[in-house]
């Protein structure tokens, strides 16, 4: 369902652009077998599809990535070229790693991402965007060009990961719960502590499904906190970070009993 503020141009297009491509196809499966949509139908659209967010975690990321596009398939008896280019722009200004590249020149009948979409460690996090470039289909004896309305930009939430430990230990009728939290560091391109990281301490019955909130969560400069309580019952507990302006936050892998 799209509202009426997210209704703009460039949607409303492709909304009509999609119904035409279904009433399309539903007239192509009531002919014979084995016909086709018509190569020649022009191009409207192509958007580059990409995760909106993206965690870094070593000096390479590459997102999961595709492109969506009407432009017809190229077929083996009428090969046809396409060529689409999206590049990155960084919170910071710069220009990312070489563009994108969605084309079928070096196979008529193949599609290839060629480089898939990549992002150093090193750049700025933030909101990131992939901005067109070019864009066109060979069709027949004509060239179709893509407009910058027609290929989309598309915005991806980049942070550095975090990974969070708990365990939780019984003395009598108290229970100590211990956390920590580390974080991706760009400058050494590896995990290290995570001073200042904000959360909460959950618990549970075992064998139950819902989990509840104990204690707020202030790491030390080494990544460490510890809250102690007195409970007869036995509880299992996790930690949950929250994000941080460039971190994304998440929970420990496991829970610990006491």
């Amino acid at each position: 369902m799209v509202s009426s503020k997210e209704l703009t141009s460039s949607t409303l297009r492709r909304l009509v652009a999609g119904a035409a491509a279904s009433l399309s196809v539903l007239a192509v499966s009531a002919g014979p077998a084995g016909a086709q949509a018509d190569p020649e139908a022009p191009c409207t659209y192509a958007d580059l599809v990409l995760p909106p967010r993206v965690g870094i975690s070593s000096r390479y990321t590459y997102p999961a990535a595709e492109v969506e596009t009407d432009c017809w398939p190229p077929a083996e008896s009428h090969p046809e070229n396409l060529s689409m280019k999206w590049k990155a722009h960084a919170p910071s200004g710069r220009v990312g790693p070489e563009p994108v590249w969605y084309h079928s020149l070096s196979n008529p009948t193949q599609r290839d991402l060629d480089p898939p979409p990549y992002i150093f460690d090193h750049t700025s996090p933030g909101r990131w965007t992939w901005r067109p470039v070019s864009g066109y289909v060979d069709q027949r004896d004509s060239t179709r060009e893509l407009t910058a309305d027609e290929m989309n930009t598309p915005a991806v939430d980049v942070r550095v990961t975090s990974r969070a430990g708990i365990t939780a230990t019984r003395s009598g009728g108290k229970v100590t719960v211990s956390t920590r939290a580390t974080r991706f560091w760009t400058s050494t391109a590896a995990f290290g502590t995570w001073g200042g990281a904000v959360g909460l301490i959950q618990y549970r019955v075992p064998g139950t499904t819902p989990w509840l909130g104990l204690k707020n969560v202030a790491s030390d400069p080494y990544g460490r906190y510890s809250y102690t309580y007195t409970v007869s019952a036995r509880r299992e507990y996790r930690v949950l970070l929250f994000n941080a302006t460039h971190v994304f936050g998440g929970s420990s892998t496991s829970s610990a009993p006491a």
